[in-house]
């Protein structure tokens, strides 16, 4: 009685850590490693998408705040820029090549860090080259607009500032040495002066503290993460050994029967945790998408044509590795049993000899 008692307590355990010993392997596979994850953008196309959709994303980051265009609409901040706009200066700036290389630069060096091989987070991103053509795009923008402006009819317009119009015998590089002077105004340079020559996260987060909280957060999750990574790849494995040879021990006092008992054991819990996996595919990717469809409701581009389609791509990577862990396992079991089977016919035909 007492057997069956710790029997029973002990399998569930046994099973609950069988699955969460896989599913740790699994995201060690994909969403843990760097490869992975540069693959899966480059499969899903997101750099392609995201450069050729520009207008569309920044049409709906500029509508989630409530604004028509992108920039600041006070007259005394300088000319609006439309998502046309915007996307032109991006595409002048950055490359879509060049984009990609970067960002998988920034994953790396990332990835390297936070899953504890590195102890100091090394990103140094050069983007000079890239404010020197946003800046000269900027220029082109500011000027085309400036000479589109009707000429003021009055000494108060003109003296007015900002661009309602254009005082008559101004020139742009006229208009643009007046903004130097003028409080509150910006030069195409000011647009830009946010944007470090070289972007080494901690460099940067000592002159932005939003940015100084959001580095020390994902400081605070890359130690949780290192005991979570601790606890999945040598706690529970250890763990799971002892039990499921605990399990065996309870089951047979036969050492002779304790190998075709394991791989009994290890059939058993690649079945149930198949079952598990199926569930948990079922109604976890609902929620997860369902949550997803809250969290991007303003954003119905970013979230129908790039987040959604990779969520469900990584999800189901996940899920084949695991089925291909359980496969293994069951396959392993399988094997044991036969060994053990065909090794005691063997030496049961010796002793008849």
């Amino acid at each position: 009685m007492l057997r069956k008692i710790i029997f029973i307590p002990l399998f569930i355990l046994a099973v609950a850590l069988f699955f969460l010993a896989l599913l740790g392997f699994s995201l060690k596979f994909t969403i843990l490693n760097p490869e992975f994850i540069k693959r899966e953008l480059n499969e899903q196309k997101v750099y392609e998408k995201v450069y050729a959709n520009l207008p569309e994303i920044i049409n709906e980051m500029t509508e989630s705040h409530g604004e028509e265009e992108v920039g600041n609409s006070d007259k005394n901040e300088g000319p609006p820029f439309s998502a046309e706009e915007m996307t032109r200066i991006v595409q002048k700036s950055v490359f879509q090549q060049e984009l990609q290389q970067k960002f998988e630069y920034v994953i790396n060096s990332f990835w390297q860090w936070f899953l504890g091989k590195r102890d100091k987070l090394e990103i140094n991103v050069p983007l000079k080259e890239n404010k020197d053509r946003a800046l000269i795009e900027l220029q082109g923008l500011f000027k085309a607009k400036f000479e589109a402006l009707p000429i003021c009819k009055t000494r108060v317009e003109a003296e007015r500032g900002g661009f309602s119009c254009r005082p008559k015998g101004i020139t742009f590089e006229d208009a643009m040495n007046i903004l130097w002077t003028e409080p509150n105004s910006s030069t195409p340079s000011d647009f830009l002066k946010n944007i470090p020559d070289n972007f080494e996260p901690y460099a940067f987060a000592q002159e932005n503290p939003e940015f100084a909280k959001v580095l020390k957060n994902i400081e605070n999750a890359r130690q949780k993460a290192n005991i979570i990574s601790k606890l999945l790849y040598i706690g529970i494995p250890v763990f799971l050994l002892f039990a499921i040879l605990l399990l065996a021990r309870l089951f047979t006092k036969e050492w002779g029967k304790i190998p075709q008992v394991l791989g009994t054991f290890l059939i058993i819990l690649s079945i149930l945790t198949f079952i598990i996996n199926f569930v948990g595919l079922k109604i976890g990717l609902p929620k997860i998408l369902e949550l997803v469809n809250r969290g991007f409701a303003n954003f119905p581009f970013l979230k129908d044509q790039l987040i959604i389609p990779l969520i469900k791509d990584v999800y189901g990577n996940i899920n084949n590795v695991l089925n291909l862990e359980i496969f293994a396992f069951l396959t392993l079991g399988i094997l044991i049993i036969l060994v053990s089977w065909l090794t005691g016919k063997v030496f049961q035909r010796m002793g008849n000899r």
